[in-house]
């Protein structure tokens, strides 16, 4: 295949420049509206994300509210708690004061009832004494 070659002529750099100029600006249009699309879809994801970051918020301050109504139960479940200890503490402080004194009332009976059982003891001796004396003292006067 034999090589054309064709000679540059003004006219043919006009053409050429001409397309060119042609090219250039249709990309610049084409660059113009990539930029444009670009810019709307940020805008759009820009959009998107506030409207998610603000139900994200939304969502934290409702989980908030709720946690502090689950903490506020909580602690009055607490204090109430606490509360019924303190009652049923109290309660089994009078109880055990209760049986202490029924303690110490049996004791002062049981001190009661040695010093008789001592006296009674003493009386025995005693008399075991006076009639051993007697028996002795009867003895000795027979065999005088």
């Amino acid at each position: 295949m034999p090589a054309v070659r064709e000679a540059w002529t003004d006219e043919r750099l006009d053409d050429l420049t001409k397309h060119m100029d042609r090219e250039f600006d249709h990309a610049r249009s084409d660059q113009g509206e990539f930029r444009t699309e670009v810019r709307e879809e940020f805008s759009g994801v820009r959009t998107e994300m506030r409207t998610e970051f603000s139900h994200v918020r939304a969502e934290i301050s409702g989980l908030r509210d709720e946690m502090r109504t689950e903490f506020k139960s909580v602690r009055q479940e607490m204090r109430d708690e606490f509360a019924d200890v303190r009652t049923e503490i109290s309660g089994l402080r009078g109880e055990m004061r209760s049986e202490f004194s029924d303690v110490r009332t049996e004791i002062g009976g049981l001190r009661g009832e040695m010093v008789t059982m001592q006296r009674s003891a003493m009386i025995s001796q005693r008399s075991t004494i006076v009639g051993f004396v007697a028996v002795v003292a009867t003895i000795l006067a027979t065999q005088l």
